[in-house]
């Protein structure tokens, strides 16, 4: 017989187990229990936020569907119900019943009702799949504004930007307390606030996140939530948030070459679906081509170019949009 719930708090050394044999080797979730505990952990809650299914002969976990609700950084998020999904796997050993995967997310689905599910980084092979139960998917672009000041050694093939009006700059302030910044919410999904900005950000126990208000056309303002990222031998600024409708962004191409300059970064880069490529274009950036080079991952550091696929359900017709720091994508894979 086969049992699925949510994994118990007891149970973590089980999971972590599970994670290193079943999922990858020396995973860093499997390595790291205040990791775990932070992405996947609720205050007060007796369960992870796992799927677990379990055989009750032997109390053996033989699938595991994590998520994380938008909630977990702000409870007032609840009443939106939206989640997103993380690491899905089943014990492929012959002799298991077929249906576990769809059982942990059917679980999930009557348990929290969640009126979004949105997941990012899944490979190519369970696309239809997803195609299947009616999520929309895609594969997120890529943009970037390069320094003209700095040899290139973590990208490769990079245009440089074009400065339309050398004139304009203060488009892009820093802001060190993201409490104090004048929200505006953009009605689109997945809903955040200020709240989930400085538990997810501002209060990362590993990464250190830096926050500017970007200034619009029309008066509006948006946040940026970005971090610097270093290699051996170079540095790159990536874009994990943005907050704020940015229809109507400005040219913002000095503001990031000056920051470039100050930072010594060799380009500022930010994934994202959900806007069309024309509001980055509008912003400076240009949008990654097939014969430029611009690595995803660096811990440990890949010098080539990712597809990051995404799908998402939702019950509204609301545009959602995804960035690099939605999900589980900005996470850190090495934990001194």
């Amino acid at each position: 017989m086969l049992e699925i719930r949510f994994c118990r708090l007891d149970e973590i050394e089980k999971l972590q187990n599970f994670l290193h044999e079943k999922w990858k080797a020396s995973h860093v979730l499997s390595r790291s229990k205040d990791l775990l505990l932070w992405q996947h952990h609720e205050d007060g809650m007796e369960f992870l936020n796992y799927v677990v299914a379990v055989l009750e002969t032997t109390g053996e976990f033989v699938g595991i569907l994590g998520f994380i609700p938008l909630w977990k950084f702000d409870p007032t998020l609840k009443h939106g119900r939206q989640i997103w999904l993380s690491l899905w796997k089943v014990d492929e050993r012959p002799g298991l019943r077929p249906g576990i995967g769809l059982g942990l997310l059917s679980y999930l689905e009557e348990k929290l009702e969640p009126h979004s599910i949105g997941v990012l980084g899944i490979n190519e092979q369970v696309i239809p799949l997803y195609n299947w139960l009616g999520y929309q998917t895609g594969e997120m672009n890529h943009f970037y504004i390069s320094n003209p000041a700095i040899e290139a050694k973590i990208a490769s093939n990079l245009r440089l930007p074009k400065i339309t009006d050398s004139g304009t700059q203060n488009r892009l302030l820093p802001i060190d307390d993201p409490s104090g910044f004048d929200w505006q919410n953009p009605g689109y999904l997945p809903e955040k606030n200020i709240e989930f900005i400085i538990n997810r950000y501002k209060k990362h126990p590993w990464y250190q996140y830096l926050f500017l208000r970007m200034t619009m056309n029309n008066g509006g303002v948006a946040l940026i939530v970005y971090r610097k990222v270093k290699t051996d031998n170079s540095t790159c600024l990536r874009i994990v948030d943005i907050w704020g409708d940015i229809y109507d962004a400005v040219d913002c191409t000095n503001d990031w070459i000056n920051i470039l300059k100050k930072e010594g970064a060799e380009y500022v880069d930010c994934l994202n679906a959900g806007w069309e490529s024309q509001v980055f274009e509008k912003m400076g950036f240009c949008l990654k081509s097939a014969t430029e080079t611009i690595p995803e991952y660096f811990e440990p550091f890949e010098p080539k170019n990712m597809k990051i696929r995404y799908a998402v359900l939702s019950a509204t017709d609301k545009r959602y949009v995804f960035f690099k720091g939605d999900t589980d994508q900005d996470r850190p894979n090495k934990i001194n």
